[in-house]
């Protein structure tokens, strides 16, 4: 699970930067996926990207809006 953020700077006592944003918006994105108990935790991980990885460009508010979001990457499962 990866999180992003847009490029507006965070200004609050929560997060420090837009990197531990996107990182918490991933972490916190995953405890939700893993509420179901026939997900195994030990198949997933958290990593932020903060602002450096848009899908949209961020001089518009509908473009900040996009980059600030979640991504689920999938594998296949790899047998043993």
């Amino acid at each position: 699970v990866s999180g992003h953020t847009d490029n507006v700077p965070i200004s609050n006592s929560e997060y420090d930067s837009n990197w531990h944003l996107s990182v918490m918006r991933a972490v916190n994105f995953m405890k939700i996926l893993l509420e179901n108990e026939k997900l195994d935790a030990k198949a997933f991980s958290a990593k932020g990207f903060g602002e450096f990885n848009p899908v949209a460009s961020n001089d518009t508010s509908e473009g900040k809006q996009k980059n600030r979001r979640v991504e689920v990457l999938i594998l296949p499962n790899e047998q043993k």
